[in-house]
């Protein structure tokens, strides 16, 4: 679990998995608490994602990527991951509840998809948003501006986890995974979905799997 971002005032209103009391600490080792907590074992790295992190041999093989900086994206099939799942969000009024998956490798190459000269250092923040994001009024991910309210999305981020995790038990199925999802979740049936013309590779990922213990 890698991020460097605390939990903020506003983080309750734009997730699912934290609460008012979890303000100041890091998202990181909240996340890991709930997950352990829940038999999981968690390594955690706060530092940005960026092409000088390796992914060593013994280190997991998979990653589920919510970057909203389109630079760390650019490195995603240059560390050594056999496989990448990336979930981008819409951001203003207009498209926050749209969702765009991608996986990794692909067709093509993630520079590609994200090139360099689209993409300032950090990631533009409208100024109505500026103020609120500096004094934690406003969480930068999961929100948006209605009616000049900041109205939290956390449906959308649920939605696109679980397009994510999809990907992965698809080719652990023996599936054709999608190279690209794109979707609004007010039109679903105007979905565009485009499948891999092989694998790609894929098929010889096995990620694993464990038992499901239901009660």
């Amino acid at each position: 679990m890698q991020d460097i971002d605390d939990v903020t005032t506003s983080t309750h209103s734009t997730s699912v998995l934290t609460a008012p009391s979890m303000v100041g600490q890091k998202k990181t080792r909240v996340i890991a608490d709930w997950a352990e907590n829940r038999g999981y074992s968690v390594s955690l790295m706060e530092r940005y994602f960026a092409d000088d992190f390796t992914r060593q041999p013994m280190e997991p093989a998979i990653a589920l990527c919510g970057l909203d900086n389109a630079l760390g994206r650019r490195a995603l099939d240059k560390v050594g991951f056999d496989l990448v799942v990336e979930a981008g969000l819409g951001r203003g009024h207009q498209d926050f509840q749209k969702i765009r998956l991608h996986v990794l490798p692909g067709l093509r190459k993630a520079e590609s998809i994200w090139p360099a000269a689209d993409h300032p250092n950090a990631p533009a923040i409208p100024n109505a948003y500026q103020k609120l994001v500096k004094t934690g009024s406003l969480d930068q991910c999961g929100a948006t501006l209605l009616a000049g309210k900041a109205v939290g999305a956390p449906f959308v981020g649920m939605v696109a986890s679980c397009l994510a995790v999809s990907e992965i038990l698809r080719i652990l199925h023996g599936g054709r995974p999608c190279q690209l999802a794109d979707l609004d979740l007010l039109s679903l049936d105007h979905r565009h979905v485009v499948q891999m013309a092989g694998n790609n590779g894929l098929a010889q990922i096995n990620p694993g799997f464990t038992e499901a213990l239901v009660s």
